[in-house]
């Protein structure tokens, strides 16, 4: 019969908005340490260029248990058929499954945890972009029997990113055909946060140069005719006292 205690930690694991996962890595820790007798030097290496040994690796991990909000993100009504569902996505993906657990064990080994990213696939086929954070529980160092993972649902914030990446591509685009320069300063570090190609044409410089001279100044005006000085700075700590667009011409 469970304690009160138990019981609570179960609960807590159940309710959890992350997904959970519970794994056993102890028969990779002991392949570990078997390529470590036969002579392997530098594990991590030896992964990175024998796939076929990686494989194996994948294949001695062992699921313990998934939470009900992993099963729920992945629409699985068992734990058994989320790890089907597993097997299939590694058949399907096998590269960026190696790519995930090469760097995943090079962190074990390195006695780190692991930060990452993989696409997981859900019982109605929806590919499902997922962030991951997976590290060997304490006083399991040693045999890596209990390892933790969370599983974050991060599809609608990756393709907001990817909806932006393309609309600045658009804005980007128009701007160049149209020759208008655009940058952002920061005032309070006085340094340029972005310069457009455009822009730093206008002054002769390629953006990295641009950027590079302007930090050396530490000053937007290190561009500007000395005689347009107080004409520029005026005007523009008008335009951001007042909150509001402002335009001028200078040399």
């Amino acid at each position: 019969m469970l304690s009160k205690d138990s019981e609570l930690l179960q609960e807590f694991y159940e309710q959890l908005p992350l997904g959970v996962t519970i794994e056993d890595y102890s028969s990779v820790k002991d392949a570990i340490d078997q390529l470590r007798k036969d002579g392997v030097g530098d594990v991590n290496q030896y992964l990175s260029t024998h796939p076929d040994a990686l494989q194996k690796m994948i294949s001695l991990v062992k699921s313990v248990n998934a939470n009900a909000s992993l099963l729920q993100l992945y629409q699985s009504k068992s734990l058994q058929e989320y790890l089907t569902l597993g097997d299939n996505l590694n058949q399907l993906n096998s590269a960026e499954w190696q790519a995930f657990y090469t760097q995943q064990l090079k962190n074990f080994i390195d006695g780190k945890s692991y930060f990452g990213n993989y696409q997981g696939l859900a019982a109605d086929g929806t590919l499902i972009d997922t962030r991951c954070a997976s590290w060997i529980l304490a006083r399991h160092e040693n045999d890596w029997s209990i390892v933790i993972s969370t599983h974050e649902d991060v599809t609608e914030k990756n393709n907001a990113r990817r909806l932006l990446r393309e609309r600045g591509l658009y804005i980007e685009q128009s701007l160049k055909l149209t020759g208008i320069g655009t940058w952002a300063w920061d005032e309070i570090n006085h340094e340029y946060e972005f310069v457009s190609p455009q822009f730093a044409k206008i002054f002769g410089y390629s953006a990295d140069e641009f950027m590079v001279e302007a930090k050396k100044a530490e000053s937007f005006l290190f561009c500007i005719h000395p005689e347009d000085y107080e004409l520029v700075t005026g005007t523009v700590k008008k335009g951001i006292a007042a909150q509001t667009r402002w335009q001028m011409k200078y040399k």
